[in-house]
């Protein structure tokens, strides 16, 4: 239940620099697509180790399973037959290094899994992204050393693919903005005409940040996990977070004709909610870590105190993130999916 929620540095310069004059037609060049088609990429090839390695624990799993539904007297015979139990080989978090941080990536710091980011951002082609997940694996299970191979759940797409996956909505966004200046209809990507400024008001925020995520990526995770609401969760004042407006504000100020959401908190699918800027993170880390035992309280309270403690370490890497790189942080419901295969 709940939603596939986010959390998302903020990057203002990257979107008043380069997003916002592409939609608002003051640059017409596409090439502000290059870098993030070869970071999608990268985090298809990443993930797909992160899935090869799910894939060895989903079968170690299976082995103990296995072993365990047999009766005392079939244990017996096999024990006798020279058969032993499995021995376990990993013990893997998917939550985290699958359904949780960006790319694939394996350290235990938070500085460390900025640092982490950075490299596979960074990656040169596709080779040195497998050097680094290979790494990611030799440093947490050095005993599965090149026994891991990347599990592709699908034929991995193409560069056009790609190119389309992460262009298609911004330059929706740019013809709802012409459109809205001209007066006429934008045309949706499956016929379909749409008033361009219902079309601003219900998309624009959601797709800016789901292409700015790309060049810096968010953390996912799925349910009644995001922060205001963990902050309502345990008691703790939401007065630092802001209106998902608030980085939109240099867009309003080139487009004042538009409408945008101003939420403040996720209350429904495809949104955003609140914003904390860069100043104020040290404010919100801090609320966070003095109302970490009421959070984790009220959520053992209703049986998920694991899962919430998880929450947390997401919550904390990004913060961290956000902090080193003097960027703000915004939570977000389905910019990434598991069940969909929408990945970070």
């Amino acid at each position: 239940m709940g939603y596939d929620i986010s959390y998302h540095p903020v990057d203002i310069q990257y979107l008043e620099s380069t997003v916002f004059p592409y939609i608002l037609g003051e640059t017409d060049s596409d090439a502000l697509f290059d870098r993030p088609t070869k970071i999608v990429q990268a985090r298809f090839q990443a993930n797909a180790w992160g899935l090869g390695l799910l894939g060895r624990y989903h079968e170690q799993n299976r082995r103990e399973y296995e072993w365990n539904s047999q009766n005392a007297i079939k244990k017996a015979a096999l024990k006798l037959a020279g058969k032993k139990p499995p021995e376990r080989e990993l013990e893997f978090e998917s939550d985290i290094y699958v359904w949780g941080r960006p790319f694939f990536i394996s350290d235990a710091s938070a500085a460390e899994v900025a640092a982490s980011i950075e490299r596979y951002l960074n990656a040169t082609d596709l080779a040195a992204v497998d050097a680094l997940a290979q790494q990611a694996i030799n440093d947490k299970w050095p005993q599965l050393a090149g026994a891991i191979q990347p599990k592709f759940e699908q034929e991995p797409p193409t560069e056009s693919d790609f190119r389309n996956e992460v262009s298609w909505k911004i330059v929706l966004m740019r013809d709802a903005v012409a459109a809205l200046r001209a007066g006429t209809e934008v045309k949706t990507p499956d016929g379909e005409s749409m008033d361009p400024a219902e079309c601003i008001e219900a998309y624009l925020q959601h797709a800016a940040m789901e292409f700015a995520a790309i060049t810096r990526p968010g953390w996912m995770t799925r349910g009644y996990v995001w922060p205001t609401y963990l902050c309502d969760l345990g008691g703790l004042p939401t007065t630092v977070f802001e209106s998902s407006q608030k980085p939109f504000s240099g867009f309003l100020e080139k487009l004042p004709e538009a409408k945008l959401r101003d939420d403040d908190a996720i209350s429904e699918n495809y949104m955003l909610g609140g914003y904390v800027p860069a100043a104020e993170l040290p404010q919100l880390k801090q609320l966070f870590a003095e109302g970490r035992d009421e959070i984790i309280a009220a959520a053992t309270k209703e049986g998920w105190e694991y899962d919430c403690k998880v929450t947390l370490q997401k919550l904390d890497e990004t913060i961290h993130y956000c902090e080193v790189n003097n960027l703000g942080l915004v939570e977000a419901a389905e910019i990434y999916s598991g069940p969909m295969g929408i990945m970070n």
